[in-house]
This record gives C-alpha cells, structure tokens and sequence, in this order.
C-alpha cells in the first residue's frame, strides 16, 4: 500500500486533504500471526479427522477482524508523518494494465467468519 500512498504524501503538504484511488467501502480481513500458528496447529492434530470425508473438507476460513481500506490508510499515512484530516476514497480505476489491477485487487469487499474453523477444530 506504502507506494500507492507514499508519493500523495510528497507531493502534497502534509496537511491537504490526500486523494487515493480505491473504494470508500472495500475491507480486508485479518488475522494474527499467533492465531495463524494455532489454526495450523489445531488442523494438524484433528487431520485424521477432517480429511477423506465427503461431506467434509479441510478448507476454511480463518480472521480475527475486519478492517475498511480507509481506517488502514488514515492508520498508516499517519504513520508516515500525514497531519491532515481527510484521506479521500475514489473508486478503483478501470483498467487490465498495472497498477489498475493491483489496485483492483485490494479493492475487494471480503465477508469471511471462522466460524466454520471454530465449530471443526475446536
């Protein structure tokens, strides 16, 4: 995301509103490197008992929060030294060429749960 939003921030005094092409309601879904070590932990142990089945398969879904690209990118233009208040969300650019399609691809809207996860390995 740094080069996206890092080149706004040069130009641009540190105050001005900053402009970034990605949509207002796309969100990512997270999760914590220690709950990751867990759920691979957990799915080891029960593999005997979540594989070879046809009704079941040891796919899941795995997150800890979700979080909107515009709470992350006001998190970390600050980190970066931004003082203003306002980051403003475009839609995501049109295009097949980079970075269209990089930027398209973290303009996702993602609804993941572990439940799945949690009801299966406990």
């Amino acid at each position: 995301m740094g080069p996206l939003l890092w080149p706004d921030l040069q130009r641009h005094p540190k105050q001005r509103p900053i402009t970034l092409p990605a949509d207002p309601e796309a969100g990512v879904s997270l999760i914590h490197v220690n709950d990751t070590a867990s759920t691979f932990v957990a799915a080891v142990e029960r593999l005997g008992s979540i594989s070879g089945h046809k009704s079941s398969y040891p796919v899941f879904d795995v997150t800890t929060s979700h979080e909107s690209l515009a709470y992350i990118f006001t998190k970390f233009s600050k980190e970066l030294g931004y003082n203003g208040s306002q980051i403003q969300l475009t839609s995501a650019p049109e295009g097949r060429a980079f970075p269209e399609i990089f930027i398209q691809a973290f303009n996702t809207k993602v609804t993941s749960s572990s439940t799945r996860v949690q009801t299966v390995l406990g």
